[in-house]
């Protein structure tokens, strides 16, 4: 009798009839969609100096927050600094791999064959971590509101008013639930890049003491306002990369639809005119510079196309590794034809390969179900005019990302578009611009491309694009100055 055992171990089957281990599944974490393999993050602790040994773990403390948690133990007397260790970190890997708290022991457990115990590691320590600033209780009621926002959402307390939002662990995910406190507490519903602006309780609170700031978000951030040339208008756009343009730049980045809980266009075209809408009230007519990161890359090129259809003159249209623009995803997933299929493919395969296979589509199935489920709690919340839960947001962002793109048949684009596109990456782009396609390769995969150090090399290429273009407009002016005196006037 053959038995099969699951060892929970990894491998891809290579040409050659090898196998390449590749990891195990049980230290492969999800956090807010993200699959994460932790080795690779604690390999990268590994190749810093002064760390002995490194594991990292996904915890969810406190409920509803689940982040990464990095046990360390560090060569004796050479313990990094906890800052050092995040700058570090941020260096390596996208901002959703770096962990959120850092714990330092002098040995880490082990069962009696050798191995990591990783369930007798410590529970957190709630306690301030070592940061750079010297710690300020809150002076008045909003300040002790918002530190109580913080600390329950980061776990930590005490938080002081000058403590800096993501030098305490915080990331753009973790963000997004102070925001949706503060929106629950104060009535106050503001973009996710304030925290990047303004990542301290003290600069925060001033922020919201300020009358007659309006509660309605705007689709359009100022990253970098201030300049006198053609501002730059960004879809999924980070504030790393913005720092790394020329300072007399404006550069906006545009808020993703359905962040803020509220219902998404279900069509690119209804997503690049609502950006049209709000872009035209800083800048009434052209030339316009236009970029967009990822699916950002297609609501780019959909604006571009508007505007040129309104007489308007596009003076640069740049996709940062864009998604693809085909919309011919849809395959045929009728029931009998996906029975079809899996039997046409058990049939080619051995018997481990055959449980292989039915436990690899069971696991995808009841992913689908999940996924279709939480769309449904998403439809029915905007169903009875209320938000969608903060917890489902960026679920909901993806879904009406992905929906609105299978619907999308682009149109060939009248002018030249530059293309800056990341390692491994596809290129599907060349048929729709009918004045060519310029393509330059920038360092690091898909994901790394906004963090430090490759936003330092994205903003270095989008630079010259940008010299580029305001030489074919150089009669083109824009104030700045002017533009703020009116929005002054208004408020």
């Amino acid at each position: 009798m053959e038995r099969i055992y699951l060892t929970g171990d990894l491998g891809l089957m290579r040409s050659d009839g090898c196998l390449e281990y590749i990891g195990r599944k049980d230290f492969q974490v999800k956090i807010s969609g993200y699959r994460i393999e932790v080795s690779e993050i604690e390999m990268a602790l590994l190749d810093l100096v002064g760390i002995k040994k490194a594991v990292v773990l996904a915890r969810e403390d406190p409920p509803g927050y689940q982040r990464l948690v990095a046990y360390i133990v560090p060569v004796q007397g050479r313990a990094p600094a906890i800052p050092d260790l995040r700058r570090f970190l941020k260096a390596k890997l996208p901002e959703y791999m770096v962990p959120s708290t850092f714990v330092f022991l002098d040995a880490l457990p082990l069962t009696p064959n050798g191995k990591v115990d990783r369930r007798a590691l410590p529970a957190l320590d709630q306690g301030r971590p070592e940061v750079e600033t010297t710690f300020v209780a809150p002076q008045n009621a909003l300040e002790v509101h918002l530190s109580r926002i913080w600390e329950k959402v980061l776990g930590i307390e005490p938080i002081g008013v000058r403590d800096n939002f993501f030098e305490l662990g915080g990331h753009s995910l973790l963000a997004m639930g102070v925001l949706a406190q503060i929106e629950k507490q104060f009535g106050k519903n503001l973009p996710l890049a304030i925290l990047f602006q303004a990542p301290t309780v003290e600069q925060l609170a001033s922020i919201l003491r300020q009358k007659g700031r309006s509660t309605s978000p705007s689709l359009v951030i100022p990253l970098q306002p201030l300049g006198s040339k053609p501002p730059f208008f960004c879809h999924g756009a980070s504030l790393d990369m913005a720092l790394h343009v020329d300072t007399d730049q404006p550069f906006y980045g545009l808020q993703p639809h359905g962040q803020d809980g509220r219902q998404a266009p279900s069509t690119i075209e209804e997503m690049a005119a609502d950006y049209l809408k709000e872009i035209r009230t800083i800048q009434p007519e052209g030339p316009y510079f236009l970029g967009g990161y990822s699916f950002g890359g297609i609501v780019a090129f959909e604006m571009a196309q508007q505007l040129q259809k309104q007489g308007q003159k596009v003076a640069l249209l740049v996709l940062i590794d864009p998604a693809s623009p085909s919309s011919d995803l849809a395959v045929n997933t009728s029931f009998g034809y996906e029975i079809y299929q899996h039997l046409s493919n058990l049939v080619r395969l051995g018997n481990r390969e055959k449980l292989t296979y039915v436990l690899e589509r069971v696991k995808w199935r009841l992913d689908e179900i999940n996924r279709k489920i939480k769309m449904m709690v998403c439809r029915f919340y905007l169903g009875i005019d209320r938000r969608v839960p903060f917890n489902l947001r960026m679920f909901y962002f993806f879904e009406a990302s992905r929906h609105a793109t299978q619907e999308y048949v682009p149109q060939i684009y009248p002018g030249r578009i530059i293309f800056l596109k990341a390692e491994k990456s596809s290129l599907e782009w060349h048929r729709l611009a009918a004045e060519g396609l310029e393509t330059h390769e920038v360092p690091g995969r898909h994901l790394e491309l906004l963090r430090a150090p490759h936003a330092q090399v994205l903003g270095e290429n989008l630079r010259s694009c940008f010299e580029q273009a305001q030489a074919t407009c150089a009669s083109f002016t824009f104030s700045l100055r002017k533009r703020t005196e009116e929005a002054d006037s208004e408020r």
